[in-house]
């Protein structure tokens, strides 16, 4: 993204460059049922990923009771806001809080409103730190299980003591 840090030096290392090796995607979260519920929660670039299958649901003939959560840490990361706002079957709440723990008001918003999703499968969008604070706010409210995805849970499990 254009003016965003470290967008220099991306560009210089693609000028110098001759061969760069890229690593594919490295999840398993796939999205293709439409009649379920939805609630995509996003930290940060975490939107992308939301953003791809948004776009996927609205080309489909029907789309689902849809929400997104962004969680940002600056107004100017919103790179995304004027089209996610076309997108009328989205319900979008964006929280700017570049506090990482409990008193987030991303991590607050979620434990006042998550009861309103119980029914949906949620997407967790975003990197390791961001979708595991996530995955424990949600547990923590003690609710029934909840049907998460997130490509974080393939590429960078927890590791399992005890």
């Amino acid at each position: 993204m254009p003016g965003a840090p470290g967008a220099e030096q991306m560009l210089d290392l693609l000028k110098r460059e001759t061969h760069l090796q890229l690593t594919p995607p490295a999840g398993n979260a796939t999205l293709s049922n439409t009649d379920e519920p939805l609630l995509f929660i996003c930290g940060g670039s975490g939107v992308a990923q939301a953003w791809s299958m948004i776009e996927w649901l609205s080309a489909q003939p029907s789309q689902p009771e849809t929400a997104l959560l962004w969680c940002a840490d600056d107004e100017s990361l919103l790179y995304l806001r004027d089209r996610l706002v076309e997108k009328a079957f989205v319900d979008t709440t964006i929280c700017i809080d570049s506090q990482r723990d409990e008193n987030n008001s991303g991590l607050t918003w979620l434990r006042q409103h998550a009861s309103n999703y119980q029914h949906c499968r949620i997407f967790l969008c975003g990197g390791p730190p961001f979708v595991y604070a996530v995955e424990d706010t949600l547990h923590a409210l003690n609710e029934s299980p909840w049907k998460l995805s997130s490509d974080v849970f393939d590429y960078a499990p927890r590791s399992r003591q005890g």
